[in-house]
């Protein structure tokens, strides 16, 4: 579909800078962890979604989504020790071992 092809350009740059954001500012909330869960069922959506297109770089796409779980890691493991609690967190951590699968 030729019209996500133009979103998904569009959302791939704006949650990459959003993601950048995050980490200069060093946010950790419940409201950050929210907005990255959603960036990275982006990325995960798109993989799906696009697998195939030609103008899809599925390697771009896993690199922002790795990073997008590697923060989310982080903030589970800062809000725990505060002993926030996230209702995804273990969706979250499952999607990062299927990524890394096959990383030796």
């Amino acid at each position: 579909d030729e019209n996500f092809d133009e979103l998904y350009n569009f959302m791939w740059n704006r949650t990459r800078a959003i993601r950048k954001d995050i980490t200069q500012q060093r946010l950790c909330d419940i409201k950050t962890v929210t907005v990255l869960e959603t960036i990275a069922r982006f990325h995960i959506f798109s993989a799906y979604h696009l697998t195939g297109s030609a103008n899809f770089e599925q390697k771009y796409n896993n690199e922002n989504l790795e990073k997008t779980l590697t923060s989310l890691r982080h903030l589970y493991d800062d809000l725990s020790s505060g002993e926030e609690t996230c209702k995804n967190e273990a969706e979250f951590r499952m999607y990062y071992i299927l990524l890394n699968l096959n990383s030796g």
